[in-house]
């Protein structure tokens, strides 16, 4: 089959493939000891904070419903990853905290997540990696607040 010129193919598209293949390459790498997570419950862990996270937190950080992060929350808190506190001051907001499973996966996602960066690294050049990860990262419209990026298992950072 041959490879569409670059151009030809709407950025969003490239960016929203990509992005599939990132996740679909951590997965494998986790599903020997983490079978039972999906792409879902990475995402939702890409957007906790160290320590405690509130549920609308994430939510606004993820631009999902706060009913959709409550939903994975409960997932992940059942498989024992999570642990889900009522906020004693507000009592419609929920505190997600990882468990030390929990904190176990964002590990292993982290040294999962590096593996894929590296293959692509190697697939493309790291130069050409390093360019991709600037311009992704620039300004795109100054004057205009940056959106936040998050980083997948970014509570763990210091790995």
């Amino acid at each position: 089959m041959a490879v569409p010129e670059s151009s030809s193919v709407p950025l969003t598209l490239l960016l929203q493939s990509c992005s599939r293949r990132v996740m679909e390459g951590v997965l494998a790498r986790l599903a020997p000891q983490f079978a039972e997570i999906n792409a879902a419950h990475l995402t939702l862990f890409g957007a906790l904070d160290c320590g405690a996270t509130y549920a609308s937190d994430v939510a606004a950080r993820l631009g999902i419903s706060r009913q959709a992060v409550a939903r994975t929350a409960r997932e992940l808190a059942a498989l024992g990853f999570l642990r889900l506190d009522e906020d004693p001051m507000q009592r419609n907001r929920q505190h997600l905290t990882l468990t030390e499973a929990g904190v176990q996966l964002a590990l292993a996602g982290r040294a999962a997540l590096a593996e894929v960066e590296t293959e692509l690294a190697a697939r493309i050049g790291g130069p050409a990696l390093a360019a991709l990860r600037a311009g992704l990262l620039a300004d795109w419209q100054p004057g205009l607040p940056s959106a936040e990026i998050t980083t997948p298992f970014r509570q763990v950072a210091k790995v």
